[in-house]
């Protein structure tokens, strides 16, 4: 299995917690990029809040992001 490293916020008002975590497959439609780099923002703390809609945990933060395209489905 091959890994990522990523903070993933597991539950609603705690803290993200970083470490490695499964790399996930591309579904129809979606890209996998080789993050350069990331950055939190705004919108990562409304997440964290729970006020961000359309959101539910668990979820990777970083919503500021660049790199490489690695694979497309």
């Amino acid at each position: 299995m091959t890994l990522m490293k990523a903070f993933v916020l597991k539950q609603k008002g705690e803290a993200p917690l970083y470490g490695d975590h499964p790399l996930p497959e591309p579904k129809p439609g979606e890209v996998r990029v080789q993050i350069r780099a990331a950055a939190l923002n705004r919108r990562d703390c409304w997440i964290v809040q729970g006020q961000y809609p359309g959101i539910a945990p668990p979820v990777v933060m970083g919503s500021d992001g660049v790199g490489i395209v690695e694979c497309v489905n």
